[in-house]
């Protein structure tokens, strides 16, 4: 069965199941890469390496799911996008909340922790480069970053919610944005 864009639905649900927890299995199991190996800076401007090349499709780019561990090892994150070199760029280096989303909710529980209150002002006003800056900044240097690629739209979406409940990453919402 397929619906109205043509996409499939899996024909044996549990045949899928298992080679999602099997791929969930193998993805986790991945040391992943530094954002050292995905982006370099040159003359203040962000250039992706060559050391993604395998990854990347036609389009200079990768669909799939990505997540990020900590510096114990730990799935923190865990996120889908049709461009991960975009996303991942937003995530490391974005200037503004709602480019580094992520980094915005990080900073926002800094914010906490600081002023022991959370922060109620308007997203567009918080003041990301006082408290984003130097989380984007921990981020690049002690996160890994695990990319599958999944072409398949169901796969992705069902991906991402099966992986997040397997491991259950600190910093994931389920809220859209």
């Amino acid at each position: 069965m397929k619906n109205y864009k043509n996409e499939k639905y899996p024909t044996d649900f549990e045949l899928f199941k298992n080679k999602i927890d099997s791929d969930c299995k193998d993805f986790i199991n991945n040391e992943g890469m530094s954002v050292n190996d995905i982006f370099e800076i040159k003359n203040k401007k962000v250039f992706r390496t060559n050391k993604i090349k395998d990854l990347i499709n036609e389009n200079r780019e990768i669909k799939g799911l990505y997540a990020f561990k900590d510096s114990n090892n730990k799935l923190v994150y865990i996120g889908i996008s049709q461009t991960i070199i975009r996303r991942m760029r937003q995530h490391f280096y974005g200037k503004i909340h709602n480019e580094a989303t992520l980094v915005y909710i990080q900073a926002k529980n800094k914010y906490r922790e600081i002023h022991n209150e959370v922060y109620t002002g308007e997203r567009k006003d918080f003041d990301f480069e006082k408290y984003g800056y130097p989380i984007q900044e921990e981020i690049r240097n002690n996160y890994r970053v695990l990319i599958q690629p999944i072409s398949n739209n169901f796969e992705l979406y069902y991906s991402e919610i099966f992986y997040s409940c397997v491991y259950k990453p600190f910093w994931n919402t389920f809220e859209t944005h």
